[in-house]
């Protein structure tokens, strides 16, 4: 109950969260509606909730998906779909219509459409091929390119994403990273990109070609602190 009130206190003060994480919450503003079951409310009033919360449940092979109420931020139950073996982290793309799950045991993605509600539907193709242990999925701020950090195969597997939202794989399809990648972050301009790589305790940086492919910089990595778990770059870049 502490771990639960904990992430509801979160969902109340943040309008809009996107943790990468095993069993994490990603919340999205989609301007969906719907009414929440459960505990609260009045008299069965429906009501407008324009964010939904995906959990990835790595015990049990799924994906939890919540309303968020507007106006306490409290998380209503609305069901869960499956996913591949062990998800770690659920990924939504800037147009909040479709969401990507990184399975950690199987070695793909998830890919599914989100309906008005906030439900998540898996694609004619429900999951494309990583390499080895994906950790997260990052997708890059025009929603035209999705990155996966493969922990265990040491590099980024690199995508294109179509109008219907679904990934395919660019040419080369992967490109190496340092030990244990376990996170992506593009920046803003959608020019650079991150990979905090975790038992390498360093950050391999790259340029962002015009096909969304990822190219070494000139000085490929720069140290950090012991375990690296993730990069953030600041809004203004």
């Amino acid at each position: 109950m502490k771990k639960e009130n904990k992430i509801i206190k979160v969902v109340r003060y943040f309008s809009l969260l996107s943790v990468i994480g095993l069993g994490l919450v990603s919340i999205i503003g989609t301007g969906g509606g719907g009414s929440g079951g459960g505990g609260g409310g009045g008299g069965g009033t429906a009501a407008v909730y324009p964010r939904f919360a995906y959990v990835a449940n790595s015990s049990e092979n799924s994906v939890s998906y919540y309303a968020v109420e507007n106006d306490t931020g409290r998380l209503r139950y609305q069901g869960k779909v499956d996913s591949g073996v062990s998800p770690t982290s659920v990924t939504v793309d800037p147009s909040d219509r479709y969401a990507y799950v990184a399975n950690f045991a199987s070695d793909n993605v998830s890919q599914y459409s989100i309906g008005t509600d906030g439900a998540l539907t898996p694609m004619t193709t429900p999951t494309v091929p990583a390499e080895s242990a994906p950790y997260s999925v990052t997708v890059d701020p025009s929603g035209s390119y999705a990155y996966v950090a493969n922990r265990s195969s040491d590099n980024v597997s690199q995508y294109t994403i179509g109008v219907d939202g679904a990934l395919t794989a660019m040419t080369p399809a992967t490109v190496g990273a340092g030990s244990f990648p376990v996170f992506v972050t593009v920046h803003p301009s959608g020019n650079y990109a991150y990979v905090a790589n975790n038992n390498g305790d360093n950050v391999s940086q790259y340029t962002i070609g015009a096909d969304g492919a990822l190219t070494a910089m000139a000085n490929p990595t720069v140290t950090a602190g012991d375990g690296p778990i993730s990069v953030t770059v600041d809004p203004a870049g």
